[in-house]
């Protein structure tokens, strides 16, 4: 319980942390212009177009190959689990877990 106390207030505090300086963002003077116009003209000349397709098209192939791959270790699980339940032979373990916790009448005879 402490920790979450801990953590709320640690959230509050970050939060009056970002809420007064998104206040005092708009005090801060602006930079030289020269200064500002340089980097300006070089953003402008990125072809952020063609960066944003090539990200579109590597997120949707790399998502696209993480499914497959899911896909494929959850195949594996499952034939790895139909493998375990022939080799033991159908059976619940209901039994042996019985035996963990006890009967179910109130006595543990295993201790």
């Amino acid at each position: 319980m402490a920790e979450l106390i801990l953590q709320v207030v640690l959230m509050a505090s970050l939060t009056v942390m970002v809420l007064v300086a998104a206040r005092a963002v708009p005090r801060v003077p602006e930079a030289r212009a020269g200064h500002g116009a340089a980097v300006e003209r070089w953003i402008r000349s990125l072809p952020l177009e063609q960066i944003d397709a090539f990200l579109h098209t590597a997120l949707y192939k790399g998502l696209r190959r993480l499914r497959l791959l899911l896909l494929k270790i959850d195949n594996r699980i499952g034939r790895y689990l139909e493998k375990a339940k022939g080799a033991n032979g159908g059976k619940n373990e209901k039994g042996s877990m019985d035996e963990f916790i006890g009967n179910g009448n109130g006595d543990n005879s295993g201790s």
